[in-house]
């Protein structure tokens, strides 16, 4: 058969170093379906409205606070090892055009659990929307993916390897959803110890959240409890946060 010669874009050739990595995690899906119906209530009520991304972004910082598993990656060299960051730093993938071609761009966002869902929801709003060469994570994603292979590889490999520079630039925990377009990600591979997705809600405010982890950091027990513990940070701290943006919208209004 005919064909055509296409070389790899630069969001295509981030993708697959990504994926030279990924593909050596032993990467395993936990789900919890979370009963939300007063959190999307109050979500409702509130006049900026954060987006679900915002909210369940936070509510992983939060319960990782807690888990440090959350927070741990394993490192193979100089010997197989685990390193724990004090604090989470998210990684939430945000789809832009580059030259006319969807991208994958990472946000990256330093323990979001200390900061709120206003400016967290501000911030993933402003990298999905601001001009590319604006936001420097982003810009310097596209320079490094231009890059020779024989030169970005090593690096990547590099930062990937160790832990202060994988941390501030590829973050603790990935963060994706395609909701927006009426599907669900089943299982997500990423170099990175966890990936969470959450699917739609249905009518009764419930919907399916998932964490894919990596085995080697820690095992399904913990992760069901992670998932367990965030569901009470959504219906706790989350819910009167936003209760709290609530009041604040209505004496606003009341003024």
């Amino acid at each position: 058969m005919r064909g055509q010669f296409k070389r790899l874009s630069p969001p295509r050739r981030t993708v697959t170093d990504l994926m030279r990595f990924a593909i050596k995690v032993p990467a395993i899906p936990c789900q919890r379906v979370m009963k939300l119906g007063a959190v999307v209530a109050a979500r409702k009520a509130t006049a900026t409205t954060p987006s679900w991304t915002s909210i369940f972004c936070k509510a992983f910082a939060i319960t990782a606070r807690t888990f440090p598993p959350l927070r741990q990656v394993f490192l193979p060299y100089p010997w197989p090892h685990l390193y724990e960051y004090d604090t989470s730093v998210a990684n939430v993938a945000v789809t832009r055009l580059d030259d006319g071609e969807p991208a994958v761009f990472g946000c990256i966002i330093k323990d979001p659990a200390a900061l709120p869902l206003r400016d967290l929801a501000a911030r993933i709003d402003n990298d999905a929307q601001a001009p590319l060469e604006s936001i420097s994570g982003f810009a310097r994603q596209m320079k490094f993916a231009r890059l020779p292979g024989l030169i970005r590889r090593p690096l990547f490999w590099l930062a990937m390897s160790i832990a202060r520079p994988r941390g501030r630039y590829f973050g603790t925990f990935a963060l994706s959803s395609i909701t927006s377009f009426g599907a669900e990600l089943i299982l997500t591979m990423s170099p990175l110890t966890t990936v969470l997705a959450y699917g739609m809600f249905q009518s009764d405010g419930t919907l399916a959240v998932r964490i894919t982890f990596d085995h080697r950091v820690m095992d399904g027990v913990t992760v069901a409890r992670a998932l367990e513990r965030m569901e009470d940070v959504l219906n706790g701290e989350i819910l009167r946060e936003l209760q709290t943006m609530q009041l604040q919208t209505g004496t606003a209004t009341a003024r």
